[in-house]
């Protein structure tokens, strides 16, 4: 007797839906789950065949006090004035995006700081489509 599988059930070894992906400092982040995972020293890396994520974590504190979130967004000054911003109630986010070329290669890039009390994460995201909201979901999905 031939056995039957479901076409609907998830294929072994391969994320469907997007992961939640605890990275260093207590931070973590949303990405989709055909994303793959790797650490360069200390920055967290995801990719897939057109997008590339990268994360560091930092501290950031001054004679042994913590600067607040909105402190450490002040002294992140992006490169054009067109400056995303996004708020929760646990972190405050600021970032650009701008188009590069590089080898004959189009492609945008979100650089961004996203904040709480005492600590910070660089995210850079490259992607194919500026219009595209995989990017901005991603950085925004940044959280303690």
């Amino acid at each position: 007797m031939k056995e039957v599988r479901d076409s609907n059930a998830p294929l072994i070894g391969y994320r469907r839906n997007p992961v939640r992906v605890a990275l260093s400092g207590g931070w973590s982040v949303e990405i989709p789950g055909e994303f793959a995972e790797t650490w360069e020293e200390d920055t967290w890396c995801a990719f897939n065949s057109d997008t590339t994520v990268r994360v560091t974590a930092f501290r950031s504190e001054t004679n042994g006090i913590k600067k607040t979130a909105r402190d450490i967004l002040l002294e992140f000054k992006p490169e054009n004035e067109d400056v995303l911003t996004h708020e929760t109630a646990d972190v405050l986010g600021k970032g650009t995006v701008r188009e590069v070329e590089e080898d004959g290669q189009r492609y945008c890039m979100l650089q961004a700081r996203t904040a709480a009390e005492g600590r910070f994460c660089l995210c850079t995201i490259c992607y194919p489509d500026c219009n595209e909201p995989v990017a901005l979901r991603i950085w925004k999905s940044l959280t303690l």
